[in-house]
């Protein structure tokens, strides 16, 4: 483990910096986590279509599990709590198994919670044909993207630094943060488009050369989940920094709080 020190964030600081050298100095713990992640990832291709569950509602535009979504899903979320103890571990903050399972089961419910939502727009569109009602089912889902992003963009910190959820708490990494956060999901966008460009040029190249049509399923699952390593990493680095660091306030108006053993900023 790393003896790297998390120091006190500043209110001007977008805390790109900060997560980046948070990210940097546990690489030797995090490397070979990513590795697991992406074997597991490989591993798991042959599991698709095993076990396919049938959502138990008949509703267009949801489709069938099985047990590789499951496992991914789980995973995915292990990892990403995996993620957030190393780094919690820097501010000498402490974490049970009950904390670890309580995050992993919100991150999981939370996920599961605004997928159903975003997936109702198309039903919701497809059964209402008035042009004002759909406008009016667009704005709704929209809203609840937004109040969704910032409220668990914390989340999984919050469970972890305070063992219990509440979305209150987890919205203060945000507060007044919230322009800076959606323009980090946006420079991240464009981070990861030039992976988007490579996966496209690999499948033309597929198309073109029958040769590698066996490699090419291996090759893709690869790039999928080295880009999510990249997602948990960089989102789970500036949460951890947001939420430990929240942005001073007036005093009568202040949403700071003590994280034990963790100097505040100034």
């Amino acid at each position: 483990m790393s003896s790297f020190k998390i120091e006190p964030l500043h209110d001007w600081e977008w805390g790109i910096r900060a997560a980046f050298r948070l990210i940097w100095s546990h690489r030797s713990v995090l490397v070979p986590l990513a590795l697991v992640f992406v074997v597991f990832q490989l591993m798991s291709s042959p599991l698709e279509g095993v076990m396919t569950i049938q959502v138990p509602v008949s509703l267009p535009h949801f489709g069938a599990f099985d047990l590789k979504d499951i496992l991914e899903t789980l995973v995915g979320a292990a990892f990403f709590v995996a993620i957030l103890i190393v780094f919690l571990k820097s501010a000498g903050v402490e974490t049970s198994w009950r904390t670890r399972a309580l995050a992993v089961l919100g991150i999981i419910g939370f996920e599961l919670l605004g997928g159903l939502v975003v997936s109702l727009y198309p039903i919701s569109k497809d059964a209402v044909e008035h042009l004002a009602l759909n406008v009016i089912i667009l704005l709704t889902t929209f809203a609840f993207f937004i109040a969704w992003v910032n409220y668990t963009f914390c989340l999984a910190v919050q469970i972890l630094v305070d063992g219990n959820i509440n979305l209150s708490r987890s919205y203060k990494g945000v507060a007044r943060r919230v322009w800076r956060l959606w323009l980090s999901l946006a420079l991240s966008v464009v981070v990861v488009l030039p992976v988007f460009l490579l996966q496209f040029g690999i499948e033309q190249i597929g198309e073109d050369h029958a040769s590698l049509q066996t490699l090419l399923p291996h090759l893709q699952a690869t790039i999928d989940a080295l880009q999510e390593v990249f997602w948990f990493l960089a989102f789970g680095a500036l949460s951890t920094i947001w939420f430990l660091h929240p942005r001073v306030r007036p005093p009568e108006e202040s949403t700071t709080w003590e994280v034990p053993g963790l100097a505040q900023a100034q």
